[in-house]
């Protein structure tokens, strides 16, 4: 059943946050300068080095899946640690503040969790009563989350939201309902 283990592993995966940890900083070289009126060149995309890693699981955690160390491929320098275990977690995004919001789509909300060093999360329910919230982004201080028919947007401070507006509102039907 690879389907299952594979679903198994999304879910996984929505479970763990990827902390940096930066161990070198290089820049990539600059692009080779150009004669006027010569194309422009293009510097290649770099691949990052993927190297094996131990997953980070606090003891009051390990069950189930995460009864049995385990290992994951990440770029070289970074680690990755599970810091909850939220069901139905779709998309993620840190907050400006460090968070990591989580949207549950068949739940109609979106969890806030706030890492706390080396043990689970404290987590807590920053929007409910959503029509299937899936996509998360920042800019800047405004959070917005798409949901299955509509945009909305929030000013994001401290843990909190506040100003909900809509960005694209759900489209009328020719009858002028929605």
């Amino acid at each position: 059943m690879p389907g299952m283990r594979f679903g198994r592993f999304i879910r996984f995966l929505a479970l763990a946050a990827v902390a940096a940890v930066p161990t070198a900083c290089a820049a990539a070289p600059a692009p080779p300068a150009t004669s006027e009126g010569a194309a422009p060149t293009q510097t290649p995309a770099v691949r990052a080095e993927l190297v094996s890693v131990p997953l980070t699981v606090p003891d009051e955690m390990r069950e189930g899946e995460l009864e049995q160390a385990r290992t994951v491929l990440v770029p070289r320098g970074w680690s990755m640690s599970v810091i909850a275990r939220t069901g139905n977690a779709r998309l993620m995004a840190w907050t400006p503040d460090g968070r990591l919001l989580v949207s549950r789509l068949m739940h109609g909300a979106v969890d806030i969790l706030t890492p706390n060093g080396a043990g689970p999360a404290t987590s807590a329910t920053l929007l409910e009563g959503m029509e299937e919230p899936h996509g998360l982004a920042f800019d800047g201080s405004t959070l917005y989350v798409a949901e299955s028919s509509r945009i909305n947007a929030y000013d994001y401070a401290d843990g909190r939201v506040t100003n909900r507006r809509a960005v694209r509102a759900p489209p009328q039907d020719r009858r002028g309902g929605p």
